[in-house]
Formats: C-alpha cells, structure tokens, sequence
C-alpha cells in the first residue's frame, strides 16, 4: 500500500492551520494528543476547527484555537461533488491557510483531492478509525505525523477547563452542600444500544455504592439517550435524584471535573471525564476494542467483559445482535473495581 505521507512536503513555518474532523466527542478528544504535537511542532500556528461547534469548543481551552466553522454549512458542499468548479468563496476561504489537517475514517482519494483543489495549503490526512491495525487511535494518528516529518509531542494530553465554566461548577456544587458522600457519576448511554451496560446493572451499581461508600450519585443524561431521564426517575421514585439532563458538553467537563468517581460505557462522554484526569474513571467495554479506543489520561481503567467474542468490532460498525459481553460484566465486579481506587479518590468503604 502506497504511504499517504510520501508526497507530502510539509511548510518550515505555518502560522494558520485548518482542521477538518466531523467525528463524535470521543473522535474529537482522540485526536488531542495529534492537534497537541502539531502546536507544539508550529508555535505560532493558530488552529481553525471545522465540525460541530458545540463538540469543537472542548478543545478550544487547551488549543491555540483561533476560530470554529461549523462543517455543516452550505459553503462546504463543493467538497463533496464528483467534479465540476470549486466555489469562488470556498477557494478565498481557504486561501491563507499554511496547512491543513484532514481527519477521516477512510482515506477517500476522490474527498482528499477535492479538499486539495479548494485550498493551495499542503493537505495531510489523518485516520480517526485505525486502519488493518489494532492500536489506540490516537497512536496511529501521531505516528501519522511522524511519517510526515512532525515528531510526536510526548506530553500527556489532558481537556483544560473553561474558567467560566468552572466556576459555574464551583457554584453549582456549593449549592448542592448537603451532597457529602464522594460524587460518583454514572453514565448509562452512549451513541448506540449494544455498548450499554443493562440499566438494571447501573441502578444496582447505584444501590452499592450509596449503600458501601455513602456515595451521592449523579446521573448523565445526553441528547441520544431519549426517555432515560424518565425511566431512572421512575426506579428511583423514592430517592433524592440527580440527572444531569442533556447539558452542553463545556458545562459537563466542568461539573465532571470536581467529581470523584466516573463510571459508564465506551461513550463520548466516558472519553471526556477521562481526558479531564478527574474523576477516576471506569469504562465499560463490550463489542468495541479497548485496544483501540481506550480513553485517554492516567486516571482511566477499563472493564472488559470474559466473553471470547468480545470485542467483535473495531471500526464503527457493531457486528453482534445482543450485547451478552456487556451483560456478562456484574455489578458487584464494577464495584470490586471500584475499590482498587477508594483510597485514591477519597471514598471511605
């Protein structure tokens, strides 16, 4: 197979770089430690992040970012034609850029080229699911740039905090004083059904840790788990319950920052309480490959299941029809995990 990166002359300098990535939150954190050693290899660059906005704006703390551009504006469609003129605009748009980054599942030659004929930059592109190899996605994508000339940045990669955000957290957290237990978060959804942990196993898991720690639970609710809030208030009709309901993502990095105990599945929001490197986090992996996607920072441990079939996927799509793998894992396993890390995030068994 031909290297992507052979061709490729890469500028001394560039002071402005474009960065196409239109993948889901956990994407978009995987790709921190590559945007993190582009900086570091371009000081003075200043990054433009084309995608979704709201999911963009995580990095913008922690990135020289100088502008988002939302990918699903209109202007971008001529980048998507088989052939035919590239917009005036589009091309003036992208004029003054010194570099762009172009971060893909698959590498599409037709996709690359039309990205190439709309801006004069040297373009490099960068897988964000692994290709024909099993290793953590963002690995793949530093050495990526290594291929390119651009020597990895070896410091850990870790979501800066908003300063407003954070105190918003801060009071939202003294006005919640009579919460004296650790805060223990659980995050029931993720982007698809079969990487959910039984809602019946987190409502036990629950009942455990308020029961063995004192622990004051909060629950994360976020826009593809539709009807989850209304199911956990009525298992805990009888309790003092706290749903973080659909909150914007920046809001969540901050309150997930001042918690002490994470736990959820292999989920958008699993990578960014674990990029944050607090809470601790347990992530639950069942058809997708902790191999691969295991989130970033050192306060993360996963939780697989003994099933011999898991993981059966390592791209996006899930090949199993029932999620056994995650059903195999038992509460009281999650919870034993649990308390190889008490002493460190302040729990009291």
């Amino acid at each position: 197979m031909v290297d992507p990166a052979a061709d490729i002359r890469i500028p001394a300098q560039a002071n402005r770089i474009f960065v196409w990535h239109r993948g889901a939150v956990g994407d978009i954190i995987l790709a921190g430690p590559a945007l993190q050693t582009v900086a570091a290899h371009y000081p003075a660059a200043r990054f433009t992040l084309v995608g979704e906005p709201n999911r963009m704006s995580l990095l913008v703390p922690t990135l020289p970012v100088e502008q988002i551009w939302d990918a699903q504006r209109a202007i971008w469609l001529d980048l998507f034609q088989a052939g035919g003129p590239i917009d005036p605009k589009l091309r003036a748009r992208l004029a003054e850029f010194d570099l762009a980054l172009v971060f893909t599942p698959q590498r599409s030659l037709e996709f690359l080229n039309r990205c190439r004929q709309a801006g004069p930059a040297p373009l490099l592109w960068l897988p964000s699911f692994p290709v024909a190899c099993r290793m953590p996605v963002s690995s793949v994508q530093t050495e990526t740039l290594q291929r390119y000339g651009i020597q990895r940045y070896h410091a850990p990669f870790q979501l800066a905090m908003d300063a407003s955000e954070l105190q918003k957290a801060h009071l939202w957290r003294r006005a919640y004083q009579h919460l004296q237990g650790p805060l223990t978060v659980l995050a029931p959804g993720s982007g698809h059904p079969l990487k959910n942990w039984p809602l019946e196993h987190f409502a036990r898991l629950a009942h455990l840790l308020t029961e063995q720690y004192q622990a004051r639970i909060c629950w994360v609710v976020g826009p593809a788990e539709t009807g989850l809030a209304k199911k956990l208030r009525t298992i805990f009709s009888d309790h003092d319950l706290h749903v973080w309901d659909n909150l914007p993502l920046s809001t969540l990095a901050a309150r997930l920052s001042l918690c002490q105990l994470y736990i959820g599945n292999d989920s958008g929001v699993t990578h960014l309480a674990a990029a944050l490197n607090r809470p601790k986090v347990i992530a639950l992996f069942g058809p997708s490959d902790p191999e691969i996607w295991t989130p970033l920072g050192d306060q993360c441990s996963c939780l697989t299941s003994r099933k011999s079939c898991s993981p059966c996927t390592s791209g996006p799509k899930i090949r199993c029809s029932a999620n056994v793998c995650l059903t195999d894992i038992t509460p009281d396993e999650v919870l034993a995990a649990t308390k190889c890390i008490t002493s460190e995030c302040g729990m009291v068994v």
